[in-house]
């Protein structure tokens, strides 16, 4: 059997939030794993802490580069969108992109880049004009999110410029892995497009074609039991024992300072992760630097919003989620199907969440049925071979 030659991939991650760099993570580690001698770089502007545990795995062949490779989505508070603010950032981050491309131009040629994934910036899928094979591998494109901010007034006419220059971007992929959990993607849309099945023996795509792949999920697994996670938190065994436990976790979440004393129903502790310290007995803190997904697995019910990270691990570990809607951000529509249909939530209104009344929505997310998921949660192992047999054939045209 024929040997498959060794990529150079460049996997071009948006910053916003983290759950684009932990599923890229699992992925970029996964092909490297697969591959021989390949190596990647991982290009974001989110910070270099979230991809050390992978860093240190492949130091020869995994490698960090600190990039402003997108405009993000400007977010006061977990759950909110500031409208003028992000479409006033797109607009400062459009204004010179053609400089911007030219930068990642330079960088793509002097690594002699044959692979550019992209989870899910649109200046990289330019990339494909260079020869070099350009994926998308996600569940929403930033175009589409832009595109949900319309609101019938004057900003609309800006909000729909800015998006169709970043669908120009993304309509030069060749290939969409699209995660579960999607919303529309504008950019394969056009008319040229087929819809290949993951399982499908065809990997050769015929020039002018541009493919469409539904994957399984990717999720982070547990590495820990339960009760090694609670220990490492100072809960003691007789209170992790005999307590249900609630995981708060809200990246860079403010909440009241007073009047978290009965928050909880009877019996219940609770885990946070990401919103500082919360000095009432029955609450322990995790640091930055826990292993979430170990969290999640050491709970009952997982507050949150509805992100991919979150609703992923939730729907791998069999955890019912309490959500905080975030209706600007239209990711949500998607991932709230996926989380209804293949896991188990109830929302949590935001006036509830933020004046600390709980306890109901706690109670009844305890009570929801387990959902065993119908999609496969085969995860980033299969999507990374996928990828790579698809490169090995895509090469041999």
């Amino acid at each position: 059997m024929e040997q498959m030659k060794d990529e150079i991939f460049c996997f071009y991650i948006s910053g916003h939030g983290f759950g684009h760099a932990t599923r890229a993570l699992q992925l970029a580690l996964d092909l490297l794993s697969n591959s021989g001698k390949s190596q990647l770089y991982l290009i974001s502007n989110a910070p270099q802490f979230i991809f050390q545990d992978g860093l240190n795995l492949f130091p020869s062949r995994l490698f960090y580069k600190h990039s402003n490779i997108d405009a993000g989505v400007v977010q006061p508070l977990a759950y909110t969108v500031d409208r003028n603010a992000t479409v006033q950032q797109l607009s400062s981050f459009l204004s010179n992109h053609e400089e911007k491309w030219k930068e990642q131009e330079s960088f793509l040629k002097s690594v002699k880049a044959t692979c550019v994934l992209a989870d899910a910036p649109f200046l990289p899928c330019k990339a494909s004009e260079l020869g070099i094979e350009t994926i998308i591998v996600s569940n929403f494109t930033f175009d589409e999110i832009y595109l949900g901010l319309c609101g019938k007034d004057s900003l609309d006419s800006d909000i729909r410029n800015l998006s169709q220059i970043a669908i120009q971007y993304y309509s030069q992929a060749s290939l969409l892995l699209r995660l579960p959990g999607s919303i529309r993607i504008p950019s394969f849309e056009l008319g040229n497009e087929k819809v290949v099945s993951f399982t499908s023996q065809e990997r050769r795509r015929t020039n002018g074609e541009r493919w469409i792949v539904d994957t399984p999920l990717i999720f982070r697994k547990s590495r820990s039991p339960k009760e090694f996670t609670c220990e490492n938190l100072g809960i003691p065994e007789s209170v992790y024992k005999n307590s249900k436990i609630l995981l708060l976790s809200f990246g860079g979440q403010s909440l009241v300072k007073e009047g978290w004393e009965g928050v909880l129903p009877e019996g219940w502790i609770c885990i946070t992760c990401g919103i500082g310290e919360v000095n009432v007995p029955g609450f322990y803190s995790a640091g930055r630097d826990s292993y979430v997904p170990d969290l999640v697995e050491a709970s009952d019910v997982v507050m949150g919003k509805l992100g991919y990270g979150t609703v992923s691990e939730c729907i791998g570990h069999s955890k019912p989620m309490l959500y905080v809607p975030r209706a600007q951000f239209i990711e949500e529509v998607g991932l709230r199907n996926l989380m209804e249909n293949q896991g188990s939530c109830i929302e949590l209104p935001i006036a509830h969440f933020e004046s600390l009344q709980w306890k109901e929505s706690i109670l009844k997310a305890s009570l929801l049925s387990y959902r065993k998921p119908t999609i496969s949660m085969q995860g980033s192992p299969s999507i990374a071979k996928w990828i790579l047999k698809y490169l090995d054939l895509q090469a041999r045209r």
